[in-house]
């Protein structure tokens, strides 16, 4: 039979491993997220640039 204390810290090393995974789940999370974000704001600006860019053209051609 193992002495109390070993479970005792298997118990805590689990409970950190766990915390330590749901961390990194989470910041993986936030920064997939952010990327998304930063992903359609370029998208977007890229759109509105190429609209004016169009709308110069026009008047300009005409």
């Amino acid at each position: 039979m193992a002495p109390p204390l070993v479970g005792v810290l298997a118990t805590a090393g689990d409970t950190v491993y766990g915390g330590v995974r749901t961390v990194l789940g989470l910041t993986a999370l936030i920064v997939l997220t952010a990327a998304a974000v930063v992903a359609a704001g370029l998208r977007r600006t890229a759109a509105a640039a190429t609209a004016a860019t169009a709308a110069t053209d026009t008047a300009t051609a005409h």
